[in-house]
């Protein structure tokens, strides 16, 4: 939501007098640091709606098994270290027993588990960024 400086975009908004300030840095607010040819409030309501979609639970399982069925990771496999275990104890919680969209999850942890095993550490990953993308969507 905000022209980065040095980009094409900042130099034709400089160039047209529409920068207002220097960017924040925080890629998670939904602020503008530019006049807008549309209605501000419009654009940052849609983009506020936009991003709770793309992360609602339902839609983003369905993306990361888009996702993994045209992904073939090289390179050698990774170890499953300790820290890795808390992580999925965690996410299990929070994503399987006490967030809203946990049918989701449950789906998507047994369909992704019996259907793509290999993947299954990546789903879970992914599963785990979604979590954050939700509550970062939910604090706009």
């Amino acid at each position: 939501m905000t022209a980065l400086p040095e980009t094409r975009l900042y130099r034709r908004l400089l160039k047209e007098g529409r920068i207002e300030k220097e960017t924040t840095g925080n890629n998670t607010e939904a602020v503008l640091n530019f006049k807008p040819k549309l209605n501000r409030e419009f654009l940052v309501n849609g983009y506020r709606e936009l991003m709770k979609k793309l992360y609602e639970p339902h839609t983003y399982y369905q993306r990361i098994r888009t996702f993994l069925k045209d992904y073939h990771p090289s390179g050698p496999k990774l170890r499953f270290a300790w820290c890795d275990f808390q992580a999925f104890l965690k996410s299990f919680w929070l994503l399987g027993v006490w967030y809203r969209g946990r049918t989701a999850y449950w789906r998507f942890f047994w369909s992704t588990l019996l259907r793509r095993p290999r993947q299954f550490r990546n789903a879970i990953e992914l599963a785990i960024i979604g979590y954050h993308f939700r509550r970062v969507a939910s604090r706009l």
